[in-house]
């Protein structure tokens, strides 16, 4: 598999959890006890997202760097 498709194949499946994470997260009817909080949450989730699509597609072929992601 080449870098760049393993960086594509990582970052959309990231986009997949961030959108049904986000849908639980807002959306589900469970008790919340800041929604402020969870507003921060989601927040901070897109924007590691799309700090990940900057970095050097290099990274994503290391096991110390893809294995924790």
């Amino acid at each position: 598999m080449k870098d760049r498709d393993r960086k594509r194949i990582i970052v959309l499946l990231r986009w997949g959890a961030i959108i049904v994470t986000s849908y639980l997260i807002l959306l589900g009817r469970g008790k919340v006890a800041d929604p402020n909080l969870s507003h921060f949450l989601v927040l901070g989730y897109i924007l590691s997202n799309i700090i990940l699509i900057f970095l050097p597609i290099q990274w994503f072929s290391n096991p110390k760097f893809f294995y924790p992601l």
